[in-house]
């Protein structure tokens, strides 16, 4: 798998990787000027893994300096391998080179969050080391009708 920077015009595939993570047809438009944004951002490293020249899996990570830690941490986004190449290995293959990149970046930890309901997902990142030490809690602001029924909560 080859792993390079995303570009503008990855924005519609992303787009279709990040809807198949959230289960949802997320805003195309605001996905599109957000995705645009944090191109320019240079603390956010937008990822894409391709196979033959398509794109397979898609990874976003955030370094930042941060208080409580009294350090850098890097922070995965979000991160999805395509159904098509699942079981493939290309997540433990994409995720050691976020790790090295947090380190060639001088953080001292890597950190995600994510979804109760992907157990699949929590036993993959307990393979590669990682350990639940903390709760996230959310409180949506706007359409949380429908954020709500879409978790169950």
């Amino acid at each position: 798998m080859l792993i390079r920077k995303a570009e503008l015009q990855d924005a519609e595939t992303v787009y279709v990787l990040m809807c198949e993570l959230e289960e949802q047809v997320l805003p195309q438009s605001e996905f599109i000027r957000s995705f645009s944004s944090l191109l320019k951002l240079p603390e956010h490293f937008l990822l894409i893994g391709e196979i033959d020249g398509r794109a397979a899996a898609f990874l976003h990570l955030r370094v930042e300096e941060q208080l409580h830690h009294a350090a850098k941490i890097a922070e995965i986004l979000e991160f999805d391998v395509a159904q098509a190449y699942r079981g493939r290995k290309l997540g433990q293959q994409f995720f050691a080179h976020a790790k090295k990149l947090a380190c060639e970046n001088g953080c001292q930890q890597l950190e995600l969050s994510s979804n109760r309901l992907r157990e699949k997902a929590h036993s993959f990142y307990e393979r590669q080391g990682m350990h639940k030490f903390h709760y996230k809690f959310t409180l949506p602001l706007t359409g949380s009708a429908v954020s709500e029924n879409k978790l169950g909560i």
